[in-house]
């Protein structure tokens, strides 16, 4: 039997002084989906405030792999790009274990 995917929500927000790049860290969004595969949404909110770039990150998915949250941290503090992981300034994450309830079945009626 295959393990239920565990429900995760991952927030994020990246700070650093303001570069010259035309819009807030261009690259991220392709960073986050490597960073999470898996099936997910990703939505990245990018601006300019006070001579800073500031980005936050909200991504939604679903994954067998992680159970809690220290395992979600653990990937990302392993795969993020070192320039990502010196610029982040907070984070959030919940994950959802799933439970198995058995086999479904269909009943006629009458």
């Amino acid at each position: 039997m295959e393990p239920i995917p565990s429900e995760y929500s991952v927030d994020l927000v990246f700070i650093r002084p303001e570069s010259e790049m035309p819009i807030p860290y261009p690259d991220l969004e392709d960073h986050m989906k490597a960073l999470f595969k898996r099936p997910h949404s990703c939505f990245v909110e990018r601006r300019r405030e006070d001579r800073l770039e500031i980005a936050t990150v909200q991504i939604n998915g679903l994954s067998a792999a992680w159970a809690e949250e220290r395992e979600v941290i653990a990937h990302m503090e392993e795969r993020m790009p070192i320039e990502h992981l010196e610029c982040l300034s907070g984070y959030r994450v919940q994950v959802i274990p799933k439970e198995h309830h058995g086999t479904c079945a269909l009943r006629k009626r009458g």
